[in-house]
């Protein structure tokens, strides 16, 4: 695997899309004490504490997650729409371990992204969705599972709200969309666009309509998008369906971008 080296500075998209509603004060800079000082055991149904609460108003409320650590020289980028709370609760421990064990803050991070990043049954569904429209052989490995282990060095994760949005507590699923709420449209205009600068040379695979909404909202050349991947959790019932319809176009896709076809 290349070896990727880290900066000892943490250097993040979050800070230089900052202004208006975007607070330069919500990059993992500012919550490394925080995460340092949370107890090793913290359980999922403590991590939406005051302590991590970036935003609230009486629609949704938006919490801290450490997700901004950057592989810049990813060669696929996966947008999501933003964590949930397993991914939060997982990102969350994973960093403060880390820090508490004595890693520079970078290194936590990048331990978070890889332990936290699309976890769960959702990475299970997006293996099998990606390898069958032929990504592995496009970058050159056995399955893309290698992207979320010995071959990490090719995948940037991300969001199109890089931290944890809850309506009423629950997990945000697209409603309000992206578009239709000025902090949301921040996130995506400000925050996902400096995350897709980058990272230039990656293929952009936004999961499902909503995050691929919040990268129409971007200035990232649709040349380098591939639209249509339906959202690989298993609580999208019509995902079969639209990956079906969508599979020979996406395949197509990938090969333009490669240069195979």
């Amino acid at each position: 695997m290349t070896d990727i080296s880290i900066a000892p500075e943490h250097a993040c998209y979050i800070g230089p899309a900052a202004g208006g509603l975007i607070s330069s004060a919500w990059c993992s800079s500012a919550f490394e004490n925080t995460l340092r000082a949370l107890s090793p055991s913290v359980t999922e149904e403590h991590v939406t504490s005051l302590d991590l609460l970036l935003y609230k108003d009486h629609k949704l409320e938006i919490y801290f997650v450490p997700f901004d650590w950057v592989n810049v020289r990813a060669r696929v980028m996966l947008v999501g729409l933003t964590p949930g709370r397993q991914q939060m609760h997982l990102a969350v421990r994973t960093a403060a371990r880390a820090l508490q064990g004595g890693k520079p803050l970078n290194d936590a991070l990048k331990e978070a992204d890889e332990v936290g990043s699309f976890a769960g049954s959702m990475r299970t569904n997006m293996i099998s969705m990606l390898d069958g429209i032929g990504l592995q052989t496009a970058l050159g490995v056995s399955s893309t599972a290698q992207l979320f282990a010995e071959r990490s060095d090719l995948l940037a994760s991300t969001s199109a709200i890089c931290h944890a949005v809850f309506i009423q507590g629950a997990n945000y699923s697209g409603s309000p969309a992206v578009d239709r709420h000025p902090v949301l449209t921040a996130f995506a205009r400000q925050v996902l666009n400096k995350n897709l600068e980058m990272v230039p040379d990656a293929l952009v695979i936004p999961l499902g309509k909503a995050a691929s909404k919040a990268v129409e909202l971007t200035n990232v050349s649709p040349d380098r998008v591939l639209y249509g991947f339906p959202h690989p959790s298993g609580a999208n019932g019509h995902r079969a369906r639209l990956y079906a319809e969508a599979r020979e176009a996406m395949t197509q896709r990938v090969r333009t971008w490669t240069g195979s076809s």
